[in-house]
């Protein structure tokens, strides 16, 4: 006996009603950009550089001092643009001598300078030196070397007798003081006391009041203090005092330089 269409359509559609109320399909979950975003985040920060210990950064500076050569000293140095000319400018006889650490003191990081961390050490020569680590691409801990030894690209004390025309890179402690003199007047100009450490020879920097290379030298917070800063200066023409140099560019409101051209 034939059933009638509507009465079989009614069944399959009852049916299929019953198996979609007694079969849990669950929540189909959608991944958002938004959750993706957070994974990674996760995962980056889990990979944040915690500070070196005092040891680590003693047994960096041990190596240092052991290494002879251009090639052996590079590995343990933070690279930078123009290291190998800058080291062959530094030891002109091509043998490095760096003393070794006695001990470390306290390493901490900069407040605005990520992934840099300073630290102190007294040397096996007596010195206590300043320095700053970090790590390079294969997450090992190098120095920066520039700032470690205060480098210029003329030596301080050969400044005055060379006299370069052209800008020429300067590691300097600067103080603001007021002499002004042959040409340098205090209305188109401010002057700074520049000097080095253990070195008797200082310079009289002058920056225009109208660049703005006078902010980063005259910082809010530290306009009468002494400061470490990185320097291009030259000797200006017709000047007969050697001390007398104007700046052209600040480089670094410090001595290490953490943002490379």
């Amino acid at each position: 006996m034939l059933l009638p269409a509507f009465a079989v359509g009614s069944g399959l559609l009852v049916s299929l009603i019953v198996l979609l109320f007694f079969t849990d399909l669950g929540p189909v979950e959608q991944v958002h950009p938004v959750e993706v975003a957070r994974v990674e985040n996760r995962v980056q920060t889990s990979k944040a550089v915690v500070a070196p210990t005092a040891a680590e950064v003693k047994e960096l500076l041990t190596q240092l001092s052991q290494a002879k050569t251009l090639s052996e000293v590079t590995q343990w140095l933070r690279d930078v643009p123009d290291l190998q000319t800058k080291l062959a400018n530094y030891y002109k006889s091509g043998e490095v001598s760096v003393s070794g650490p006695v001990n470390v003191f306290e390493v901490k990081g900069f407040s605005n300078k990520t992934g840099f961390y300073p630290f102190r050490a007294l040397l096996d020569d007596g010195v206590s030196r300043a320095g700053v680590v970090s790590q390079n691409s294969s997450e090992n801990w190098v120095v920066d070397w520039e700032s470690y030894v205060g480098y210029c690209d003329i030596s301080w004390d050969e400044l005055p007798k060379l006299q370069p025309k052209q800008p020429s890179l300067v590691r300097a402690i600067r103080e603001r003081n007021e002499y002004y003199n042959q040409g340098f007047n205090s209305k188109e100009w401010q002057s700074f006391k520049l000097s080095y450490p253990k070195s008797e020879k200082t310079l009289i920097g002058y920056v225009r009041r109208n660049d703005y290379s006078i902010n980063q030298l005259l910082p809010i917070g530290n306009r009468f203090g002494a400061m470490k800063v990185t320097l291009k200066i030259h000797y200006p023409k017709n000047v007969s005092d050697p001390r007398l140099v104007i700046i052209d560019e600040v480089i670094a409101a410090d001595w290490i330089v953490t943002k490379t051209k």
